[in-house]
């Protein structure tokens, strides 16, 4: 079984922020999932990084191959996970919306945890005006406008970092670092008993 930690939280929050952090202090430990998504390339993307970038038809063809763990379909464009992108050799992460991290909870073949970075309004508000030297403030006010709506009701359960500030996020590094300390340990005491099984 494959491990999962799926990053949610509202636009502006530092949700890939804290994953880059993540990948910077434990290059070893962590993976960064890509998405497929049927949208055009921004300028500055990537392929592969955030998205890999396919046809409207080409999506269609991998959800009927049974090639995704998840997708959904935002605003007419179709986004989705990779069986082939996650990995067994460390744990997976990604940013996505509330609905994917449903549909992500509820694969069978996925051991998924979900992570909601939460960050108050005002500095949410604060990182979207400065992300881009001139934002789209329309867009901005429907992002927001649409987490009102994704956010408002979670049903399923999740660990809580707060992201206002640097003393939050050294705070987070601990806890993830405690974490990641415990998970090593139960995947050795795992490995163990199915070592000592097979004997």
């Amino acid at each position: 079984m494959k491990d999962l930690i799926v990053f949610i939280g509202e636009s502006g929050s530092g949700k890939n922020f804290i994953i880059d952090h993540l990948l910077m202090l434990y290059p070893n430990d962590f993976h960064v999932v890509p998405q497929v998504s049927s949208r055009p390339q921004r300028t500055g993307e990537k392929e592969g990084h955030p998205y890999h970038f396919v046809s409207r038809e080409e999506f269609l063809q991998e959800i009927d191959s049974r090639k995704l763990a998840e997708w959904q379909n935002f605003n007419g464009w179709y986004y989705g996970t990779r069986y082939e992108d996650l990995v067994y050799s460390q744990i997976n992460v990604l940013s996505a919306n509330p609905a994917a991290a449903r549909a992500l909870l509820k694969n069978p073949s996925l051991n998924t945890q979900i992570v909601y970075v939460k960050c108050d309004d005002r500095e949410r508000l604060i990182r979207s005006l400065q992300r881009e030297k001139y934002p789209d403030i329309k867009e901005i006010l429907r992002r927001y406008d649409s987490d009102l709506k994704d956010f408002k009701y979670l049903d399923f359960d999740y660990y809580i970092l707060v992201n206002n500030n640097t003393r939050d996020l050294y705070k987070s590094e601990q806890i993830i670092k405690k974490e990641l300390e415990h998970y090593k340990t139960l995947k050795k005491l795992k490995s163990y008993e199915q070592s000592k099984d097979n004997t």
